[in-house]
């Protein structure tokens, strides 16, 4: 069948050209391909893909033709990974999150790397299907804001040096999920800026209004340092290649994160211990706070109702199952240096 149709297109175009038709050029063709019959072809399909007058080209299983360009779609692996195929020298794109579900009204920040000996990071972004708001970030970040609530986004990011390096983010927006905070946070700049070597103990918290405003920690969190290093049930020891950590709800696949940034710096790091606990109703824990610049803690029940804490760190749980936070801050008058642990009441 495919032999048959061959033939047909050649039968056509020989006609077109003997009634004197312009041979297909750069100056006939400038927004498609020739294919090669010398037809101009939209240079848009995956059978004939090419832009600028030049020879289409056929594009391989499982590629998509964008912008007159072979690439392929979300090839490899890893946690929140991808590669782009195509022409690139065995040059790729990791990204995080290559899927996620976004809570309507929320956002979610992807962070993009090129691997495999890439002349530059510089990375391209654009929303292929869906609605909302893409707005990049820096060199190879970008943030997609979920401002309508269609069902599935697409997202492409490929690389500034070659646009067949590419791979897309897929996000499914829901009005029912909800969305969370990695904590620390700074409240007025970004990257949070920490000790290099320091241990800091990050959280998952979600904000409840109802009845009254009071913050929930999370279970069930996967952590992940972009774009490398160690963290274990919310504590990570800072380095300089340390960019974002992030967490995802297992359970509904929602993302949340926080730039860091590893500076040598007189700021003190915060870790407590035990990050993550189990405790009866009203039964005790006793928290420790290693604060860098050996300053005395600061101790706080962040969860309206949580139960309550000591000078020392002696926590006494509330009388109803749930899970609650607490939070450790340095008391030497920087404000935004702190860290939480969860307790679990049951």
């Amino acid at each position: 069948m495919r032999a048959l149709m061959l033939f047909v297109v050649v039968a056509s175009s020989s006609v077109m050209v003997g009634c004197g038709k312009p041979a297909c050029s750069a100056a006939t063709c400038a927004t498609g391909c020739c294919d090669m019959t010398g037809v101009c072809q939209t240079g848009t399909q995956s059978l004939s893909c090419g832009i600028a007058g030049g020879a289409c080209d056929l594009c391989r299983l499982g590629e998509s033709c964008v912008q007159g360009t072979c690439f392929g779609g979300t090839s490899g692996g890893g946690a929140g990974g991808g590669t782009g195929g195509g022409a690139g020298g065995g040059v790729g794109i990791r990204l995080m999150p290559a899927s996620a579900t976004v809570p309507y009204n929320s956002q979610v920040e992807l962070s993009a790397e090129l691997t495999g000996g890439a002349p530059d990071q510089q990375i391209n972004w654009s929303l292929e299907s869906g609605s909302g708001r893409l707005l990049p970030t820096g060199p190879s970040s970008a943030t997609y804001f979920a401002y309508s609530n269609t069902a599935t986004v697409r997202i492409r990011a490929w690389a500034n040096f070659l646009s067949s390096v590419a791979t897309f983010a897929d996000f499914a927006v829901s009005s029912s999920a909800r969305s969370f905070s990695v904590v620390p946070q700074p409240l007025s700049s970004s990257p949070y800026i920490l000790a290099l070597g320091s241990p800091q103990t990050f959280g998952a918290v979600r904000l409840t209004l109802s009845p009254t405003s009071s913050y929930e920690g999370l279970r069930g969190v996967e952590w992940t340092v972009w774009p490398s290093g160690s963290i274990t049930d919310g504590t990570a020891t800072i380095t300089s290649a340390m960019k974002r950590i992030y967490a995802r709800e297992q359970s509904s696949n929602v993302w949340a994160s926080v730039g860091v940034s590893g500076q040598t710096t007189t700021e003190p790091s915060v870790e407590i211990t035990p990050a993550l606990s189990t405790v009866a109703p009203n039964g005790v824990v006793q928290f420790t706070a290693n604060i860098s610049t050996g300053s005395a803690a600061q101790w706080i029940a962040a969860t309206t109702n949580g139960g309550t804490i000591s000078t020392s760190g002696t926590y006494t749980a509330p009388p109803t199952p749930g899970v609650y936070v607490i939070a450790a801050q340095a008391s030497d008058g920087t404000g935004l240096r702190y860290a939480v642990a969860t307790v679990i009441v049951q």
